[in-house]
């Protein structure tokens, strides 16, 4: 088996390589969550991949896997365990991606014939959570004199802006999903907090991630972070990015209340995603295009 460490081991991001067998595969392993975002360079042999990642994946300890892929590539990634949980419209400009995702148990789940499958997200428990958000979003305006700052990595370092790490907020900077790439960061400046938000581009595609290092508990603090992301759509515009797109925790309607307010869709809610404890957690998929967005899903 041919595999590759090809980021310092003890950093949050790495990247496993496996090729071999007619497979390569890629996958970007989040050590902090315990997922890895598999990329595949090669169609087809669905049931050797799976086996070799089960075996990649318990030796990396992970939990869950997940990638994106075009439709014809859904059928095959779902004959195998994958489960389709979410969609990215104009993911690669011209065409849609599916979010296929697996998470691994132990003993494995399977169905009746024996065949692997990954435990559902609790849709009916997200959804409430929307419900609330939709009743919130009122309350999400726009601030008074909010003052943007659009910044790039050197711009931001200077500044001083680096992950959170006390328990109350979510390290996102470190937590790549890419293996390189071009970042943007807007501040969102109030009177009484300032907000940041960042994207990862994937210029070739057209899309960015967007990442949000601390979860807004109090109104102000919503308001400010919805008028970031608004800051970073703007400078997205430019950079001829045509979706950005976020993953989120499932259970908070303040934050899903920002999406909303900022003009994002939920479009799908993933299994077991997180890992914000001892016990793993559901996300939801936001998604906003360049040319405006409808109702959430």
């Amino acid at each position: 088996m041919s595999m590759q460490i090809q980021t310092n081991p003890r950093s949050v991001i790495e990247e496993v390589s496996y090729r071999r067998e007619g497979i390569h595969v890629s996958l970007i392993v989040n050590r902090r969550q315990r997922t890895a975002r598999l990329v595949d360079f090669l169609a087809g042999n669905f049931p050797l991949k799976q086996q070799r990642l089960d075996e990649l994946a318990r030796r990396e300890g992970i939990a869950r896997i997940y990638t994106f892929v075009e439709k014809e590539e859904s059928l095959g990634w779902a004959k195998v365990g994958f489960a389709r949980e979410g969609t990215i419209p104009g993911y690669y400009k011209r065409s849609d991606a599916y979010l296929m995702g697996r998470v691994l148990s132990d003993p494995p789940l399977v169905d009746e014939d024996g065949a692997p499958l990954t435990p559902p997200a609790d849709t009916a428990a997200a959804e409430k959570v929307l419900v609330q958000a939709r009743k919130l979003v009122v309350e999400i305006t726009a601030v008074k004199g909010l003052k943007i700052e659009v910044l790039n990595d050197l711009q931001a370092t200077a500044q001083g802006i680096a992950p959170p790490r006390n328990r109350k907020t979510a390290a996102w900077f470190d937590e790549r999903f890419l293996r390189s790439g071009d970042r943007l960061h807007v501040i969102g400046r109030g009177r009484t907090t300032s907000q940041v938000v960042t994207a990862e581009l994937q210029e070739p595609f057209g899309n960015a991630y967007l990442q949000i290092p601390m979860v807004p508990t109090k109104t102000d603090e919503a308001r400010v972070l919805a008028g970031a992301i608004h800051g970073l759509h703007e400078a997205l515009k430019v950079r001829d990015i045509g979706c950005t797109f976020a993953m989120t925790a499932a259970d908070s309607p303040t934050l899903a209340a920002v999406f909303l307010g900022a003009g994002y869709r939920r479009t799908g809610v993933l299994s077991q995603h997180l890992a914000p404890g001892e016990r793993r957690a559901d996300a939801m998929l936001w998604v906003r295009r360049t040319a405006g967005d409808g109702d959430s899903a």
